[in-house]
């Protein structure tokens, strides 16, 4: 972690025990990540509001954890497995980690926390909390570095459940770092999601780490209006303008499902559809051109209709 984002995550915690010693309520739960020191200091809190404080992740009530009337504390055993179930809190969660200068100088945060009026930006607040996002905002923004989010996220979940609480990928000899970035890139110069990205976006901002691919699929179909389809090099050639790729190095010689983002297929599907209801009524005043320009499809692809219009007759 940098260093300024140390020092944020170090005022937002001390910002957490100032509301909660001067009787307001946090908008995130408190994740201490630190079983032993979190258990000593408990009892020298000076609470003046009703806190609900969670011994272990498997204590969690998932009832009353996402009650908003209440500020909520879950202490972490990092040497025992934890099962918290992140798609049952809609609550976004503010992790301390062992690293973190709390546990070092709890008399502070706790007895004389001062509040610092800190501002994050909307596109680094995923650098400080762990919450459920929107997968599709993560696929078009430009303002998210989407390695940096992905490789967050993770960090922040390993931090609670352990290092081996998700299976990142089918294939485990892969650099996946390397692959990721450049998927990435094949995202945003390509505007092609190879699926194994969809994958890692969609657990990742959803939460729902262990999401089936069959889900994540009909997801993306549903949001975007497109399906994964098999993809080579030879065919991501042919939708570059100048020929240029950017592909992985591990998918340049095999097949790979990804989905076309730059055609939205169920869009497409009722453009066809209409042309074709046009052309069924036989005008002769009704040009190709015209066809074309109302349903706003290629004119090579009205022809082709037409073409296959006629020859049915």
């Amino acid at each position: 972690m940098r260093e300024q984002e140390w020092k944020n995550r170090n005022f937002l915690i001390q910002n957490w025990f100032y509301n909660l010693i001067n009787g307001k309520i946090n908008d995130a739960i408190l994740v201490l990540i630190d079983d032993y020191r979190s258990q000593r200091m408990l009892p020298s809190l000076k609470i003046k509001t009703q806190v609900n404080i969670y011994n272990s992740a498997k204590s969690v009530n998932y009832t009353f954890i996402n009650n908003t009337k209440y500020n909520q504390i879950i202490i972490i055993d990092s040497l025992q497995k934890n099962n918290l179930d992140f798609t049952n809190i809609t609550t976004k969660l503010l992790l301390v980690p062992a690293l973190c200068e709390f546990y070092k100088e709890q008399d502070k945060y706790i007895q004389s926390p001062v509040f610092t009026d800190i501002k994050i930006d909307a596109s680094e607040q995923y650098l400080y909390w762990l919450e459920k996002e929107v997968p599709l905002d993560f696929i078009y923004r430009s303002d998210i570095d989407l390695l940096d989010f992905i490789n967050k996220k993770i960090w922040m979940v390993k931090l609670i459940l352990g290092d081996d609480y998700i299976s990142i990928t089918n294939n485990s000899t892969i650099d996946i770092q390397t692959s990721l970035q450049t998927d990435i890139q094949m995202l945003r110069g390509h505007r092609i999601l190879t699926s194994r990205l969809a994958i890692m976006i969609y657990r990742t901002a959803t939460l729902d780490i262990n999401a089936n691919v069959t889900k994540i699929g009909r997801h993306i179909h549903q949001k975007t209006g497109t399906k994964s389809k098999t993809f080579n090099a030879r065919m991501m050639k042919g939708l570059s303008i100048n020929g240029s790729i950017t592909i992985s190095r591990d998918l340049v010689n095999k097949n790979f499902k990804a989905y076309n983002l730059n055609v939205n297929e169920t869009d497409l599907a009722i453009r066809t559809e209409i042309a074709n209801n046009l052309l069924s009524y036989n005008l002769t005043n009704l040009t190709v051109e015209m066809i074309a320009n109302s349903t706003k499809l290629p004119i090579e692809i009205v022809k082709k209709l037409h073409s296959a219009f006629d020859s049915s007759y």
